[in-house]
């Protein structure tokens, strides 16, 4: 433990210190969702969720409900709410990008809010700065039980901590599968608990417009979810925030300074677990501790790549620049980034979505908040984080770590324990235990100098706070095109003179009667054979959309 002055402080490191009269960590999708459902069946009075994600379709638990309620999450708010007149759920997702469209639920206003009970309100959360997300992962019961962590409810988040291969219950609402997933969420009772409630009425009263009250109190004891084991109990936890200003909400960065102090003050061991590692202020923390001839083991659990095209030709070249940087400072050996192997068909690689940082045994956090530049500035966030005042709750917090490096090493965690002494480092520790075919593996971070070169800076990338439109146009237009605006803008204003003659021509000419929705389906009726349709189809939507024919007369004829 740390003989310094506290490290959580109101305010600054976090935002409130609570009391937690239980605490549990919920190690990957089955123990979370299986621990939110039953804590869903026990909801009295306030079901309140906040997510980057949600699925209404997300099946909670995967062999078949022995209980008589649904498996899946939109089903089940309903069947609860339909039985409990005094129950309400309010729901807040982030009104997502474009550019996540195709991964998401087809619209989730209609599904969550239209075609469920009225006292299921569920809105997209869109009162955020130029850029940023909503990225927290919240649930709240009665102000009396909350989960914290990095897990959304989304679809493709469920999976056991064996990751096997060919699990046939991991799979999506359309039947599909997808790679093995890992995250970890926290359970509270209790003071803490009711944190979260007053946090959660914030964020909804600032997305709505609309103020909440607390609900009826409960007794932590009647909250608790069946079969779930207390990892502690009567423990002081801090709630630290990342919020960008916006409105009449002033920037927090609470996660940022709670980041860099466990870091300033480790001793022996810092553990990371994270889905990037791109922010420039805990990369220069780091650095700077491995600068340090008596500085700690620092140990980067990492993914082997991120999920999608686009954050692997991005995020993951932020990455690899970042672990130049740290490998280039190590000087003395005491660095390691390693991903999780398991042997996997077709390339796929274990995603790990997991936001932890053990520091020694004194302090440990769990929550939404990457080691990117978006979750210290621009993105809403939120952590939970334990500082060890005994004994037992260090025991607890070393404890905590050597479970999620058993599973990643494909052993017991007093094994991971027993290393740990025996050898006197972390690195050490684990090293020895390396070399399963189920294991951690160096991650390399080959950077390709031609992808090097072609991706931007972070702060387009990863911004730390939200750009400007002129911002934008310093980056990527140069100051001599800028001259050729004014001869550009005639050519618009007469391109734009020719699209309202079309618009006229299409409302006050026969041209709008020719092309009605009968018509335009026998012609291409006529089509559906022919097989370069597809092509014909797609060059078809586009010229139309030029003619400024109506989008959703497009869509029905091209479907």
């Amino acid at each position: 433990m740390t003989e310094e002055d506290p490290l959580l402080i109101p305010d600054h490191t976090c935002w409130r210190l609570e009391e937690a009269d239980h605490l549990a960590f919920l190690v990957d999708g089955e123990a979370y969702f299986d621990a939110f459902r039953k804590s869903i069946l026990n909801a009295r009075h306030s079901i309140m969720i906040l997510g980057w994600d949600i699925d209404s379709r997300l099946r909670l638990v995967r062999d078949e409900p022995n209980d008589g309620y649904p498996a899946e999450l939109g089903p089940l708010l309903n069947t609860v709410i339909q039985q409990n007149p005094d129950l309400h759920a309010h729901i807040l997702s982030w009104d997502f990008a474009m550019i996540y469209a195709l991964e998401r639920e087809w619209l989730p206003l209609f599904k969550l809010n239209w075609r469920t009970h009225r006292r299921i309100s569920f809105h997209m959360h869109n009162q955020l700065p130029t850029g940023a997300s909503f990225h927290q992962k919240v649930v709240v019961i009665d102000d009396c039980l909350a989960f914290i962590g990095g897990f959304d409810l989304g679809k493709w988040r469920w999976d056991t901590s064996e990751h096997q291969p060919d699990d046939p219950q991991r799979t999506d609402p359309d039947g599909d599968s997808y790679p093995p997933f890992h995250d970890v969420q926290a359970l509270v009772t209790g003071p803490a608990a009711a944190a979260l409630g007053d946090l959660a009425r914030m964020h909804w009263y600032h997305a709505t417009g609309k103020r909440l009250r607390p609900p009826a109190p409960r007794q932590s004891h009647d909250c608790w979810p069946a079969g779930v084991v207390p990892d502690m109990e009567d423990v002081t936890v801090g709630i630290a925030r990342t919020q960008p200003a916006f409105g009449d909400m002033p920037e927090r960065r609470e996660s940022e300074k709670l980041y860099l102090e466990g870091i300033r003050r480790a001793r022996d061991a810092i553990y990371i677990e994270n889905q990037y590692l791109t922010s420039h202020s805990i990369g220069v923390a780091l650095i700077e501790r491995l600068q340090q001839q008596d500085g700690p083991d620092i140990v980067l659990i990492l993914p082997f790549q991120t999920g999608g095209w686009l954050e692997q030709n991005t995020m993951d070249v932020l990455r690899a620049r970042m672990l130049k940087r740290l490998r280039h400072a190590d000087q003395h050996g005491r660095l390691r980034t390693w991903y999780p192997h398991i042997p996997l068909p077709d390339g796929q690689t274990l995603a790990v979505h997991s936001k932890i940082m053990v520091v020694d045994d004194w302090l440990l956090r769990v929550g939404s908040s990457n080691t990117s530049n978006r979750s210290m500035g621009l993105d809403t966030e939120c952590d939970l984080a334990i500082e060890a005042q005994n004994d037992q709750t260090a025991a607890v917090i070393s404890g905590f770590r050597n479970r999620l490096l058993a599973e990643h090493l494909d052993c017991t965690p007093e094994a991971v324990a027993d290393a740990v002494d025996n050898c006197g480092s972390l690195i050490d520790a684990i090293e020895s235990l390396r070399g399963n075919e189920r294991s951690l593996r160096e991650l390399d971070g080959f950077l390709d100098p031609d992808l090097d070169a072609l991706i931007p800076q972070s702060q387009l990338i990863d911004p730390e706070h939200p750009m400007d439109a002129e911002m934008l146009t310093d980056q990527f237009i140069n100051h001599d095109e800028r001259r050729l605006a004014g001869s550009q803008l005639l050519v618009g204003g007469l391109i734009l003179l020719g699209l309202m003659l079309l618009a006229a021509a299409w409302r006050w000419t026969p041209l709008g009667e020719w092309l009605d929705l009968q018509r335009i389906v026998s012609a291409i009726d006529l089509l559906k054979q022919q097989p370069l349709t597809p092509l014909l189809v797609l060059a078809a939507f586009v010229i139309a959309g030029f003619l400024i024919i109506p989008v959703t007369l497009l869509v029905v004829a091209c479907a």
